[in-house]
């Protein structure tokens, strides 16, 4: 519990994404005291990685040490299959030449302090289970939509990571083995329809389809390859622009079809959706909502539960704080 924490104490806590490393020392209360962001092109060696950490971390422990605080834990979360018992990033889709990469080892050579690693998706679900949207709640499902998709389960509190700690893979799921390639080179996944990637090869099919029959498309203003489309996108909804609101509409119904296989399997009702696409969270929700309630049975429909994220891009930073307790 959070009034049981020492208020010395401090953590140390990193969030590695697809464009920039971050790290932050924290309270005990969650709150960030002292933030660092590095590009991500800097560490795209395995090797690098573990320089750079073990520079900036000395740094921030420095920092620390003037304001009197203990560091409990050294806590990061980066994305892919991360075992987080023995402390190894076995495959990260934003370094896809990473193979079993011993981090927790390599910077235990170096501090001498509690090292813990997992997927970041999960470091953002112990933020969000104990200061965020799901504070409430003793069991929900965490959905990033971002570039991929990521995800996490928490169960009595505590994160769910399967016989090996790869449980919350949900964006290789697949709900149309006809549909479009996404990761790993599967047909039809979540993750190709309700990621960034996903929307983008969407709306490229779309134009392609009015080429075909010789028309224009309203979205060929979109810079596809820009990282905030999918605001501009959110705009010509926010415009009733038809395009745009039949891609979020679709968006949302595919959604829909990730849920309830979730909520089928796991027996979870709650769920919380982050990530930058969320952002365009009153385009695609309602019509999630509604093939939801197609697509499970009455009762089970009537305890579904969807609530945005609510602590943002620090939800990953602010996990690291958690990390200790769900051990």
């Amino acid at each position: 519990m959070l009034e049981e924490k020492d208020k010395n104490s401090a953590y140390l806590s990193v969030d590695l994404g697809g464009s920039s490393l971050r790290l932050a020392l924290l309270n005990s209360q969650g709150e960030i005291l002292k933030r660092q962001c590095i590009s991500s092109q800097k560490v795209q060696e395995a090797h690098d990685l573990i320089e750079v950490l073990k520079e900036e971390l000395r740094t921030l422990i420095a920092i620390a040490q003037e304001k009197k605080l203990s560091i409990k834990a050294i806590s990061l979360g980066i994305p892919g299959l991360v075992n987080f018992k023995e402390g190894i990033v076995y495959r990260s889709p934003h370094f896809p030449h990473w193979k079993r990469i011993p981090i927790s080892s390599e910077l235990k050579k170096a501090f001498d302090i509690p090292i813990f690693i997992d997927n970041d998706a999960n470091q953002a679900a112990l933020a969000e289970a104990n200061l965020g949207a799901g504070k409430n709640w003793q069991d929900f499902i965490l959905l990033t939509l971002g570039t991929g998709i990521g995800g996490a389960i928490i169960h009595q509190k505590k994160l769910f990571h399967g016989s090996h700690g790869f449980a919350g893979e949900f964006g290789h799921m697949v709900i149309n083995p006809q549909g479009e390639k996404g990761a790993l080179n599967i047909s039809g996944t979540l993750e190709s329809y309700c990621s960034m990637t996903g929307l983008r090869q969407q709306i490229l099919s779309h134009h392609e389809k009015l080429k075909a029959e010789q028309k224009r498309s309203s979205l060929e203003s979109l810079q596809l390859e820009n990282k905030d489309f999918p605001q501009e996108l959110t705009k010509m909804a926010l415009n009733a622009e038809p395009e745009a609101l039949k891609i979020w509409q679709n968006f949302g119904k595919n959604l829909a079809y990730g849920l309830s296989n979730l909520s089928h399997s796991f027996g979870i009702f709650k769920f919380i959706l982050g990530g930058g696409i969320a952002k365009a969270w009153d385009f695609f929700i309602p019509t999630c909502q509604i093939t939801l309630k197609d697509l499970v049975y009455d009762y089970t429909g009537s305890l579904i539960e969807i609530h945005p994220a609510v602590l943002g891009v620090d939800a990953g930073l602010i996990g690291g704080v958690f990390v200790i307790d769900n051990t």
